[in-house]
């Protein structure tokens, strides 16, 4: 695989596009439902912040899901270019087949033997499928 045709501009364009869908997905759009599959609340959560070790402190978190993003822009940035896919409707179909075949099994496999709600691997997935749509489809049409 190589890394000589990343377009640095697309990259960090889909890496704030993916950050920003986690963003809404897990506050607008589906909080609520998320929260349900975890068996938590907000108040929960927000106890367990306030008195958590700095590292699952929020910024920390955040700042762990922008590198993640990151990560995975570059890395479909460079599949695109290496499978002759850089183009809009190439960014859609690698990015699919990417969260079909590594994604969505990992995550039910694990949310599974976790013995977690389905919906949690619902909710979950979902959010990778439309992050890696729009990374695949951003980064593609940067070609």
């Amino acid at each position: 695989m190589s890394f000589s045709g990343v377009n640095i501009v697309a990259v960090i364009i889909a890496t704030v596009a993916g950050f920003g869908v986690g963003a809404l997905w897990y506050s607008v759009l589906f909080s609520r439902q998320w929260m349900a599959a975890m068996g938590t609340s907000e108040a929960e959560i927000q106890a367990r912040r306030s008195g958590a070790a700095p590292s699952t402190q929020l910024p920390v978190l955040l700042g762990g899901s922008l590198v993640g993003n990151l990560i995975m822009a570059v890395i479909l940035s460079a599949l695109l270019h290496s499978l002759g896919a850089a183009s809009f409707g190439g960014g859609l179909g690698v990015g699919f087949l990417v969260w079909l075949g590594f994604v969505i099994t990992v995550m039910a496999v694990n949310n599974s033997f976790g013995m977690r709600k389905p919906m949690l691997t619902v909710v979950d997935g979902g959010h990778w499928l439309v992050v890696l749509l729009v990374m695949g489809a951003i980064v593609g049409a940067f070609g």
